[in-house]
């Protein structure tokens, strides 16, 4: 059984599984080297670069769960820790990646509403990039530009496979507390949310079923990933 398949371009991984997941057999791990149609979460478009440049890639997984909301926190929590070897990082709620204050990676978690138990999970990674687009010359990172060594794809790929195996390799029903105490350690400190408020929520803890809960002007917020 083939593990991993490379494909020379896909406008989305996370899309081709979607629509293809019935020809493999989980786990399975995709990567395309250009991708041309990047998503993210809330429909968001995801910056690719260049073939070759970054890494785009997706798992098909069969993850026990009762909470799909806990398959991003574990996912990014995954991806995190597996990159953190690399460079001082931190986690922004749900699931993005940071470094330096600014964004390095993202993850799409996505369920096969037809079959039980079956998630695709994509993973974008600015890996080699060294010039961003204008628009998010600021607020993006590269593991090359954070490091100053350039990154083999397929290793990357390989590492973030085996780390997703490891995350989800006991059943996923609530979070529990040393996984929380990590999660808040490394966690990014504020988020924007203006149908809130016009100044930033302050994070202040992960909830064991995946919410989090934010310090706002008013007091408290919970805020879940449907927000």
């Amino acid at each position: 059984m083939r593990l991993f398949h490379e494909f020379a371009e896909l406008a989305s991984t996370n899309t081709y599984l979607a629509e293809n997941y019935r020809r493999f057999e989980p786990p399975v791990f995709i990567r395309a080297v250009r991708q041309t149609a990047g998503r993210g979460r809330l429909e968001r478009s995801w910056f690719s670069g260049t073939g070759g440049e970054n890494l785009a890639m997706s798992a098909l997984l069969r993850i026990k769960t009762e909470n799909p909301a806990l398959i991003p926190i574990v996912a990014g929590n995954a991806v995190f820790t597996a990159l953190s070897r690399y460079a001082r990082l931190q986690i922004k709620w749900p699931n993005d990646i940071y470094a330096d204050g600014r964004k390095l990676g993202g993850i799409l978690s996505e369920r096969i509403t037809s079959e039980k138990n079956l998630f695709v999970i994509g993973v974008g990674i600015n890996a080699n990039t060294t010039e961003f687009p204008a628009d998010i010359a600021s607020t993006a990172a590269s593991l090359r530009g954070i490091t100053g060594h350039e990154f083999n794809l397929r290793a990357l790929w390989v590492q973030l496979a085996r780390a997703l195996v490891a995350g989800f390799r006991t059943p996923v029903e609530r979070l529990p507390a040393d996984f929380i105490r990590n999660y808040n350690a490394h966690a990014w400190r504020y988020i924007l949310r203006r149908e809130i408020s016009s100044e930033p929520l302050e994070f202040a803890t992960l909830l064991e079923d995946g919410r989090a809960q934010f310090q706002g002007p008013a007091g408290p917020v919970i805020l879940d990933m449907a927000d």
